[in-house]
């Protein structure tokens, strides 16, 4: 097969948070990030001048709060602290790589614009990260060629 492509989507925004990780995240005094990841999996065979979808299977969205303490309101400690998180959901590294940073510094604003650091027991923003994460492997002439000789 040839190399594997992997493309990330990203979409960032700010929420209220409800329920436990509010609570949660206003005693530990830290901001929470929920990911939501949903992975994609497709299987195209591209011979001889067609292209045909052989198989495309969606995950279920996987949500997964989590706090980040806000003695990571520095740049590098929170990206290492979200990289760490996704790494932990078994995230592809680049994937991670390309995520954190983003995921990260959308947080640590949040927090500094919401005046995280004042630790209102009210009311607790969260930064939410939908995360569509797409694997397609191709079978080209070469691997169609074998395949259809194995089934003969």
């Amino acid at each position: 097969m040839a190399p594997i492509t992997v493309a990330c989507s990203l979409n960032i925004y700010e929420a209220e948070a409800k329920g436990a990780s509010s609570t949660a995240a206003v005693l530990a005094a830290a901001g929470v990030i929920e990911i939501r990841i949903r992975l994609r999996y497709q299987l195209r065979i591209k011979a001889y001048g067609v292209e045909e979808l052989i198989e495309d299977v969606i995950t279920p969205e996987l949500s997964n709060p989590f706090s980040m303490p806000l003695t990571f309101l520095f740049p590098e400690l929170s990206i290492t602290h979200v990289w760490n998180m996704l790494q932990s959901l078994d995230v592809d590294a680049n994937a991670c790589d390309y995520l954190s940073p983003k995921i990260a510094e959308f947080a640590v604003d949040v927090a500094k614009r919401r005046g995280a650091m004042e630790n209102s027991s009210e009311r607790t923003v969260i930064t939410v990260a939908e995360v569509e994460i797409t694997k397609v492997d191709f079978i080209f002439e070469e691997e169609f060629d074998k395949l259809g000789d194995k089934l003969c």
